[in-house]
């Protein structure tokens, strides 16, 4: 999992779980069979030119706040070197509305699936605050089920949605928990207790949390990592700047009133923890 910004977009969200940023890496051979099924069937030999049909796929998911959806961004995105071996991008903040599916994205054959947040006071056509969406290939085979948790139906600045992703290179179905966390909303505590009650799915299956909390945890990891399972996770790499650490919890309020990234920060690891 890799979070990017797109240009004039400001970067509010480290890097979430561990469980977010593992590239789910099923065999590294079927990858290479695709790519080279791609070539010019006039530099393959015999050998390499039969119908051999791949089991399994290297899924990868990008997280990137657009902070408003464009045209100009989203060619931007279509041509950064990881897009093009990405199986699922999470667009935060992408302002449309939960209806809406961008010209762009449709007429390359993208498939998008998205909640909006509340319409804003002055709202042009499509803009909304927040924002979660997916987006993937029509020619990646995934079928994607989509269940909306929290949205601008609820009234709530804060958005979740779940996707449920299936192929039949996929040995197991793999949920995405979707999220956008506002930073002028409160009742934080409540939002993250919504999020851990997603995390029901058959033990074998692997649950994705990605998006923009904005929330700084700096480079802490949850305090059940043991130091065995945090050899095969990633290193989290986080502002580390002393105005960024998370704040101890004896400074996290009981209240629903706005609170800090850094108070974010803190209730989201102790939401991971749990």
């Amino acid at each position: 999992m890799s979070t990017v910004n797109t240009p004039n977009s400001s970067s509010r969200s480290n890097r979430k779980s561990p469980r977010e940023n593992s590239n789910l890496d099923n065999t590294s051979d079927s990858h290479r069979s695709k790519k080279q099924k791609q070539q010019p069937s006039g530099s393959l030999s015999s050998s390499q030119t039969s119908t051999t049909v791949p089991t399994h796929v290297d899924f990868k998911c990008v997280t990137i706040n657009i902070n408003g959806f464009s045209e100009e961004k989203w060619k931007y995105i279509l041509i950064l070197p990881i897009i093009q071996s990405v199986s699922v991008i999470i667009l935060t903040e992408h302002h449309l509305s939960g209806t809406f599916r961008p010209k762009e994205v449709i007429d390359i054959r993208w498939k998008i699936w998205e909640v909006a947040g509340v319409p804003r006071q002055r709202r042009k056509k499509n803009q909304h605050s927040g924002g979660v969406a997916i987006l993937y290939r029509d020619a990646s085979n995934l079928k994607v089920e989509q269940h909306r948790i929290t949205d601008e139906a609820n009234g709530s600045s804060h958005q979740v949605i779940s996707w449920t992703i299936k192929s039949p290179l996929i040995a197991r179905p793999i949920h995405i928990t979707g999220v956008y966390v506002s930073p002028s909303e409160g009742k934080i505590a409540k939002f993250l207790n919504t999020l851990t009650r997603q995390n029901h799915y058959h033990a074998d299956d692997i649950h994705i949390y990605a998006g923009d909390f904005n929330a700084h945890v700096a480079d802490e990891i949850e305090t059940h990592i043991t130091m065995q399972e945090g050899h095969t996770i990633p290193s989290r790499v986080g502002d580390c700047h002393k105005r960024h650490m998370p704040s101890p919890s004896a400074e996290v309020p009981i209240t629903n009133t706005r609170i800090s990234s850094l108070q974010r920060g803190h209730l989201l690891l102790r939401m991971l923890s749990t």
